[in-house]
């Protein structure tokens, strides 16, 4: 068995399973086996709840007798989903996904910005693991590295959208944020085109719209959301820039695009449902 056990882990990527063997993936909170018997896939997976674990730690396949998981006693609190094939193929593949809706960001510390000024916010949200099989490349199923919590986000409860919650250590200079490999980075730049000061205790990230970049290190990012008031309303301008990843990330490699696509870089919203400026459920 070969164990790779690094805070740079690279725990994505295409691996080969023979017959009845498992390997083991541990991604920041989260633990997850895979076994390959001959006509099914089993997936076994469980959570902690130090959603702050920056751990990485790969057990390529090895016989499932000789791994610490046993099909007949489970560690605690585990999900176990069986897929049935007629006949498997050795191939597995893992890739790092974006959410499938838009993450609410608590940042520690409320942030004013004052009219005619911008700041650059940079925020890390978790990042959901994708399990495909065989040379088609079937999905099995996605999952959170860290299941945040729902929350409603919106101007009330008629007018807005179902979102994840995440609190998160939001910071004006970029290395001052701490790196988890089982999150991505986004820099969001807000533009205050307003007469008053806009009070930010919660930001909308539509992470579904953004694409997946791997940067030097292994570490994910996002490319910048830009986020322009206009004038003292509810009115906003948001871009999404595929092209503004930060220079200190150094070398990018594009590895997946946007869940959802939109015709244009530019959309208009309201900014009671991109920013909050008085409170929100987490």
């Amino acid at each position: 068995m070969e164990t790779n056990t690094d805070e740079k882990t690279k725990w994505w990527g295409s691996f080969t399973f023979a017959q009845d063997f498992a390997g083991k993936w541990s991604v920041g909170p989260s633990t997850l086996w895979i076994y390959r018997s001959m006509h099914s896939w089993h997936l076994v997976h469980t959570e902690s709840e130090d959603s702050m674990d920056d751990s990485a730690a790969i057990e390529t396949p090895r016989p499932i007798g000789e791994t610490d998981l046993s099909m007949e006693e489970l560690p605690p609190g585990a999900t176990v989903t069986r897929y049935s094939f007629q006949k498997t193929d050795s191939r597995c593949t893992l890739s790092p996904m974006l959410a499938d809706r838009a993450i609410v960001v608590r940042p520690d510390i409320p942030l004013f910005i004052l009219p005619g000024e911008e700041v650059t916010l940079y925020v890390s949200t978790p990042l959901w693991m994708r399990i495909e099989v065989g040379k088609e490349s079937r999905l099995l199923q996605e999952i959170p590295s860290y299941r945040p919590s729902d929350t409603w986000f919106g101007s009330s409860t008629v007018e807005g959208e179902l979102c994840y919650a995440v609190r998160t250590a939001g910071r004006l200079r970029l290395e001052n944020l701490p790196r988890r490999l089982h999150r991505a980075i986004t820099p969001i730049q807000v533009r205050n085109g307003g007469t008053d000061a806009l009070h930010i205790g919660h930001i909308q990230v539509p992470v579904q719209y953004l694409s997946l970049f791997e940067g030097e290190g292994s570490y994910l990012w996002t490319q910048a959301v830009t986020l322009s008031r206009q004038a003292s309303d509810d009115q906003a301008t948001v871009r999404f820039d595929e092209g503004r990843i930060p220079r200190e990330v150094g070398q990018t490699q594009k590895l997946r695009g946007p869940r959802l696509d939109i015709r244009t870089n530019t959309i208009f919203r309201t900014f009671s449902s991109l920013i909050h400026r008085t409170t929100a459920a987490v």
